[in-house]
């Protein structure tokens, strides 16, 4: 879980600066230039495509009232065909993921973990209730999403697997309230509202059966679902929402994030199935089939997928008619009172005419459009490869898509299995560490055009999900080789707790690697020849040899330890996972003057272990009630509660039942 990091967040920087100096223009078939240049109402604008790069920043200041909110479902600009029907029936019985055993909760750590998320549920509720976030140590609330109370969102399954009946009744009456059809931003972030506020509708909904969240999870998706209203249905991941911006022909970024676009299969899916709307499902599979075409045969790696990719099935070029008008600017407001009456006056062929940012004043000049499929990032000689923000929660849902269609599509299973081998030859290494015996982490691998490899040795703690995705997908498809590998990516990030003076992991770190490819073989660290001393953190561990050290309460090593428990029954991963949630609860605790303990909140750095109040960071993302804790909470669960045979986890651990 961009981004979540976009969980990753971007400069809203149009693409046409470097564009406009490397592109050269070919030329159209002629004509006279003047009906560009003279007279604006002498061009039908309203028949331009708009091109950027897409990106935007998933989390922003609030600014203003919620703008004049729109009706749904839309009228499509570019509406399909035929819309793909969700599969039906099933490949054969799924195998079981959970282990046979039987446990009973551990009901001392269990409640610990409860007191600490009504802890801090106390204090949203008391003080940012209705808004997206509360600032835990100033206790002062934001909307860095859009304002439809993300917390509360993304909590509402927590507080119902937690047996908080009251509280959350209370919540569903409010998010029953909720308007998701207008905000404040004029961009909607769709990958962070679509894995916190439409995952977490569908959950509860699947956990409690209360209609007015499907209903609510509806709203919201038809409001999301008009991203995908391009001429090549690809999403616009920073979706201009509005009514006078959906009359605009936007295209797909040409700088989209794989996660941000991989990461919607299993909420459509499961609103599919809920609501037999097939209009959903047709959306998100259109972009998996885009995905198996990249990475069988464009990727530098093949079967895995760099972390961004051009989806805006535009090779822009300038014809000679653009050139004669480059000084001709327009702005979006030319469009919409563009003359739609008159034809298009260029006749070049294949080409789409297009509109491209000149400047950052908001003016566009023109340009054309050859039709192309998913592309690397224009003007880029290189690309990166890794498990890490970018790609993480993509390759996530390749088993839990094909798991919540019942194994009735094997092109999610096809995906995953494609990424094994390469993942295992490139990424996987075993760290140059104290204490590294049968412990795995996870690299990159940074590929230039000419397939020159340049391995950087290093993870986020994002990429801890990973160790899950490995036991679930040798569960599900009855490979010990990658429970194997599931395993020691777990350990590595175990390792990576326990390694700080403070008992957790930082938010990244680069190691060195071990020489060979036999991950069993002998590798000592010598602590005496690698002191790395570093004057901006408190107390670096030897191993590392560059560390970002804050901890903004992430979930992925807790979430991959889970996944463990539930698969082996092994009651090691309870005593480890412990001694994490104990290490992260001691860290993070915000205490009024009296000494209580009345919230958590994100560290600035994990190696501080002076209890030093300065090192809180005043942050608390919704993924801490969401996730962190639901993860800790059910690691000491009954060990049938939630079981992963009966639902499925999206990235922001929202379980989705399993029909």
């Amino acid at each position: 879980m961009f981004v979540h990091p976009l969980r990753f967040g971007a400069s809203l920087v149009p693409l046409l600066g470097i564009l406009l100096q490397s592109l050269q223009g070919v030329q159209g078939a002629p004509h006279d230039p003047s009906s560009y240049l003279s007279r604006r109402d002498q061009s039908d604008l309203r028949n331009y495509r708009i091109l950027s790069d897409g990106t935007g920043s998933a989390r922003v200041d609030e600014q203003g009232d919620p703008l004049p909110g729109v009706r749904v479902p839309r009228k499509e600009k570019f509406p399909v065909d035929n819309v793909r029907k969700l599969p039906n029936g099933s490949s054969g019985k799924l195998r079981k993921v959970q282990s046979s055993k039987k446990h009973p909760a551990d009901e001392k750590r269990r409640n610990i973990v409860k007191e600490a998320f009504k802890t801090s549920w106390n204090q949203y509720s008391k003080h940012a209730w209705g808004k997206d976030e509360i600032k835990p140590v100033s206790n002062q609330s934001s909307n860095p999403f859009t304002g439809w109370a993300a917390t509360m969102v993304d909590s509402l399954d927590t507080l119902k697997i937690m047996g908080l009946d009251d509280e959350f009744e209370k919540a569903v009456d409010f998010v029953g309230s909720i308007d998701f059809t207008a905000t404040f931003r004029e961009d909607i972030p769709l990958f962070e509202t679509w894995i916190r506020y439409l995952g977490g509708l569908i959950s509860a909904y699947d956990l409690s059966g209360k209609q007015v969240l499907l209903e609510q999870a509806k709203v919201l998706a038809d409001n999301l679902i008009g991203a995908f209203d391009t001429p090549n249905r690809m999403p616009i991941t920073f979706y201009k929402w509005q009514d006078n911006d959906s009359k605009l022909n936007f295209l797909a970024g040409t700088n989209a994030g794989v996660a941000e676009i991989g990461t919607l299969t299993l909420e459509f899916v499961r609103l599919a199935q809920l609501t037999k709307d097939d209009r959903y499902y047709d959306a998100v599979d259109r972009i998996t089939d885009k995905f198996i075409d990249f990475s069988k045969s464009k990727s530098l790696i093949r079967g895995l997928l760099p972390g961004n990719v051009d989806i805006s099935g535009c090779n822009m070029t300038f014809t000679s008619d653009d050139e004669n008008a480059k000084d001709d600017l327009v702005t979006l407001e030319d469009v919409r009172g563009g003359n739609s009456s008159k034809k298009e006056r260029d006749s070049t062929g294949d080409l789409v005419p297009v509109l491209v940012a000149a400047d950052d004043q908001g003016n566009y000049r023109r340009a054309h459009c050859k039709p192309q499929d998913m592309e690397f990032v224009p003007n880029e000689d290189t690309a990166s490869y890794n498990f890490d923000g970018g790609t993480d929660s993509a390759y996530e849902y390749f088993m839990k898509t094909y798991q919540l269609l019942n194994g009735a599509e094997d092109k999610y299973k096809q995906l995953y299995l494609d990424i094994i081998e390469p993942a295992k030859k490139y990424i996987l290494f075993k760290p140059k560490v104290r204490n590294n015996n049968g412990i795995l982490l996870l690299g990159s691998q940074t590929v230039s055009k000419n397939g020159t490899m340049t391995p950087h040795y290093g993870m986020q703690h994002l990429t801890c999900f990973a160790g899950g995705m490995f036991a679930l997908g040798g569960k599900l498809l009855d490979r010990p080789e990658d429970l194997d590998i599931a395993e020691r990516v777990t350990q590595g990030c175990v390792w990576a707790y326990n390694i700080t003076n403070t008992g957790v992991m930082p938010d990244s770190f680069t190691v060195d690697t071990c020489p060979g490819d036999d991950w069993d073989t002998e590798c000592t660290f010598d602590e005496l020849q690698n002191v790395r001393r570093d004057d901006n953190v408190h107390d670096k561990p030897p191993e590392f040899v560059s560390i970002t050290q804050n901890y903004y309460l992430r979930p992925e090593a807790i979430e991959s330890v889970f996944y463990m428990w539930r698969v082996t029954g092994d009651k090691k991963w309870r005593e480890q996972g412990w001694k994490m949630i104990e290490s992260v609860l001691n860290l993070t605790d915000v205490q009024d003057d009296s000494g209580q303990v009345v919230g958590y909140s994100g560290v600035k750095d994990v190696t501080d272990n002076t209890g030093n109040k300065d090192n809180l960071a005043d942050v608390e993302e919704s993924f801490w009630m969401a996730e962190t804790l639901k993860y800790s909470y059910l690691l000491f669960d009954d060990f049938s509660s939630v079981s992963l045979d009966d639902y499925v986890f999206n990235t922001e651990a929202h379980p989705f039942k399993l029909d």
